[in-house]
C-alpha cells in the first residue's frame, strides 16, 4: 500500500536508473552504433517486452521497464547530438578566430570575468577575459575574436572540451548586438539591469559585499561576489543559502499564501490563489534562470497547488518523484550535476526523517526553532555523504550556520523587493528598507565571518 502511495517516486527511481545507465553507456559504446541501437530498442525490444509482461499480468513491471528504457533512450539519444572532441573547432588548431553567441556572464572563483560562448557547430566553450573586458558585452550578443584554446579540465560541464583565452597582442573584439534575444537571454539582461540599478542606488548606503549578498539571496546573481567573500561563505557553510533552491521558493511561496489569504476560503478564492501562486513562482524561476534546484522546487509547488485545484490529497514523495522525471526529460544530464543530487537528497532526507522531529513535543515558544533544526538536520544527514564524495570536505558549522542565517535570509528576501517598490510609498519608507537591509546583511556577514574563522 505504501509502495502504491508513492508510485511516482518509484517511477522516478526507475527513470533515473535508466538515465544514469544511458549516460554511462555513452562513454562505452561508439557513437556510430547509437543510430542502430536506438531504432532496434524502440521498434523491437519495447514492444516485445511490453507484450511479454502484459501476458504475464505484470503491469507494474511493464510500466517500470518502460520508464527505465525511456531514461536510457533520453540520455543516450541526446548524446548523438553532442559535439565530440574530434568534431571540436579546436581539434586541428588551438589558435584561431572564433565567433559565438554569449550564453552567460560569470566570474571565476578568482574573480576573473568568464563568458560562455555557443559556437556555430553546437559546441560551447568558456572564454576567460581580462579585468573589465566584459563590460558592454550582453548575453545574446555575438562575439568574434582571436583566441588561444586550452584543453578543458574535469571541472567544466559535460561536452565542453576546450576553454579559451584572448589571443596575445592588440585586437579589438567584434560585437554584433542581438536585436531579438530569446526569453532566456531577455531575463538574463533584466537581471543584469537590476544588478546595475541596485549597485548605483545603494552604493552610498551599503558596501559591495552587502549588495552582492542581497543580489545573490534574492535572485541568484553572484557575479559581484569577490573570491574572498566566496571563500568565507564556503568555510562558514552558508554558501547553500546563496544558491537559489527550495528554501527561496518556500519563502516566496509562504509570502504569496499570506498575501493572497485576503481572498478568503471559498472554492473560487482557492482556485484563484493557486493559479496566482503557480504563475508567480514560474515567473520567478524564469527571471532567475531556472537553476536545477529552483526548478525542482517550483515543479513540486506547482504539483502541490495542482492537487488543490483538483481536490486531491497532497503527497510530498509523489511531487518529488514527478519533479525528478520532468527535470530529467528536460535535461538528461541533470542527475550528474551536484545541484541535482544535493537538492533531491536534501528533500528526500526531509520527507523521511523530519516526521520524527514533528512527533517530539517541545514548548510552544521553541517550536519554530525546533522545526528549523529538524529540517536542517534531516536535509544534512542525506547531503553530508554526497558533499564529502563530491568536494572532499563538508563545513563543520553548516548546521549552526543554517539555524542562524536562515531567518536572516527570510528578512533579506522580503527587504529587497520592498526596497525596489519603495518609490511607491512615502520617502521615509525607502530609508527604512535600506536601514533594515543594512542591519540584516551586516549581521549575516558577521556570522559568516565568525564561523569561517572557527572553521579554519
Amino acid at each position: 500500500m505504501e509502495c502504491r502511495k508513492n508510485i511516482l517516486l518509484w517511477l522516478a527511481i526507475a527513470y533515473l536508473a535508466g538515465d544514469f545507465a544511458g549516460v554511462f553507456a555513452i562513454d562505452r559504446i561508439p557513437q556510430g552504433l547509437f543510430g542502430l541501437i536506438i531504432p532496434a530498442v524502440t521498434g523491437l525490444f519495447i514492444p516485445v517486452l511490453g507484450v511479454l509482461l502484459i501476458l504475464l499480468k505484470r503491469h507494474s513491471a511493464f510500466i517500470f521497464a518502460i520508464l527505465f528504457v525511456t531514461g536510457v533512450l533520453n540520455s543516450a539519444g541526446r548524446a548523438c547530438f553532442n559535439t565530440t572532441e574530434e568534431q571540436s573547432v579546436f581539434a586541428e588548431s588551438r589558435d584561431k578566430q572564433i565567433c559565438g553567441v554569449i550564453d552567460g556572464k560569470f566570474r571565476s572563483s578568482k574573480g576573473r570575468p568568464r563568458l560562455t560562448l555557443l559556437l556555430p557547430n553546437g559546441e560551447s566553450t568558456w572564454l576567460y577575459m581580462g579585468a573589465s573586458q566584459d563590460e558592454g558585452l550582453r548575453v545574446g550578443d555575438s562575439l568574434c575574436l582571436g583566441v588561444r584554446a586550452v584543453k578543458a579540465d574535469f571541472s567544466t560541464p559535460r561536452g565542453m572540451h576546450y576553454v579559451c583565452f584572448p589571443a596575445k597582442g592588440p585586437q579589438k573584439p567584434c560585437v554584433r548586438p542581438c536585436a531579438r534575444p530569446s526569453l532566456r537571454y531577455r531575463m538574463a539582461r533584466r537581471r543584469e539591469a537590476l544588478t546595475a540599478y541596485m549597485d548605483s542606488t545603494l552604493a552610498g548606503s551599503l558596501s559591495a559585499p552587502q549588495r552582492a549578498l542581497m543580489q545573490s539571496i534574492t535572485y541568484g546573481e553572484r557575479i559581484n561576489l569577490d573570491s574572498a567573500t566566496r571563500q568565507m561563505f564556503a568555510d562558514a557553510g552558508v554558501m547553500h543559502l546563496l544558491a537559489l533552491s527550495g528554501l527561496h521558493v518556500g519563502i516566496v511561496y509562504a509570502l504569496l499564501r499570506i498575501l493572497l489569504g485576503i481572498l478568503g476560503r471559498s472554492r473560487s478564492a482557492l482556485v484563484i490563489r493557486s493559479l496566482c501562486i503557480i504563475l508567480v513562482l514560474w515567473a520567478y524561476a524564469l527571471f532567475t534562470g531556472c537553476s536545477t534546484s529552483l526548478t525542482r522546487a517550483v515543479i513540486m509547488a506547482s504539483i502541490y497547488e495542482g492537487a488543490t485545484l483538483l481536490r486531491r490529497k497532497r503527497n510530498g514523495m509523489a511531487a518529488l518523484g514527478a519533479s525528478a522525471i520532468i527535470a530529467c526529460l528536460a535535461d538528461p544530464y541533470a542527475p550528474l550535476e551536484a545541484g541535482f543530487q544535493l537538492s533531491y537528497g536534501a528533500m528526500l532526507g526531509i520527507f523521511l526523517l523530519y516526521p520524527a522531529f514533528e512527533g517530539i513535543r517541545v514548548a510552544k515558544p521553541l517550536k519554530p526553532l525546533w522545526q528549523m533544526c529538524g529540517i536542517s538536520f534531516s536535509a544534512q544527514v542525506f547531503t553530508l555523504p554526497l558533499g564529502l564524495i563530491m568536494f572532499g570536505r563538508y563545513p563543520m558549522f553548516s548546521l549552526l550556520a543554517g539555524i542562524l542565517c536562515t531567518p536572516l535570509t527570510w528578512g533579506i528576501m522580503l527587504a529587497t523587493p520592498l526596497y525596489l517598490v519603495s518609490g511607491l510609498f512615502p520617502p521615509g519608507f525607502t530609508s527604512f528598507t535600506i536601514q533594515v537591509s543594512d542591519f540584516l546583511t551586516q549581521f549575516f556577514l558577521k556570522i559568516a565571518q565568525l564561523l569561517s574563522i572557527f572553521a579554519t
